[in-house]
């Protein structure tokens, strides 16, 4: 009696806590909620918290209730690379999103590599908005040396990315902002 009494407490446990297999119909509400705030505004100004939380490999496509296109992100391995957003069929916004790599602080400088997995014909200018002592290097096609002097007391990287399309891009001029966070606090 006991061992069946114990089964069936461990059972409810169980149930209670990964559901008895009944899914709810999902509440469309809240989407049409994010989709009519989501119009108005380009990518860069769309918290996180309101752009689709789950990115396929490849193209990802936010549209209207009329089936308009307003957002498109690429994602490659598992991260996006590229951002557009259009209004009225129109592109009005778009950024590349830079992977870094090779970071590492060596005496008091700091060293890193910016790179773009998209593709793009334009110009790429970069800045540092924070740090006034910095260079800036070409490396590779789409890949910069980044050596920021004086950088004992450094915790973040703040890039302000300029592109300059080329005559027959399909990507516009745009000026964006990346945070590359060395380490929290400080």
């Amino acid at each position: 009696m006991e061992t069946v009494l114990k089964s069936k407490c461990a059972f409810l446990f169980l149930a209670v806590i990964f559901g008895c297999g009944q899914k709810s119909a999902p509440d469309t509400s809240n989407k049409e909620q994010k989709l009519k705030s989501i119009e108005s505004r380009t990518a860069l100004e769309i918290p996180a918290e309101e752009k689709p939380t789950i990115l396929e490999e490849g193209n990802n496509i936010l549209v209207d209730e009329e089936g308009n296109l307003t957002i498109h992100t690429l994602v490659k391995d598992g991260r996006s690379i590229y951002e557009a957003t259009y209004k009225d069929q129109r592109k009005i916004d778009n950024r590349l999103l830079p992977r870094i790599q090779d970071s590492f602080l060596f005496e008091d400088k700091y060293y890193l590599k910016v790179y773009f997995p998209f593709p793009y014909q334009g110009k790429m200018n970069i800045e540092l908005e924070n740090d006034p002592e910095y260079v800036i290097t070409s490396v590779e096609d789409q890949k910069y040396q980044v050596v920021i002097n004086h950088a004992l007391d450094l915790n973040r990287v703040d890039f302000r990315f300029h592109y300059e399309p080329a005559a027959a891009d399909t990507l516009i001029e745009t000026t964006f902002s990346y945070s590359y966070v060395i380490m929290e606090g400080g």
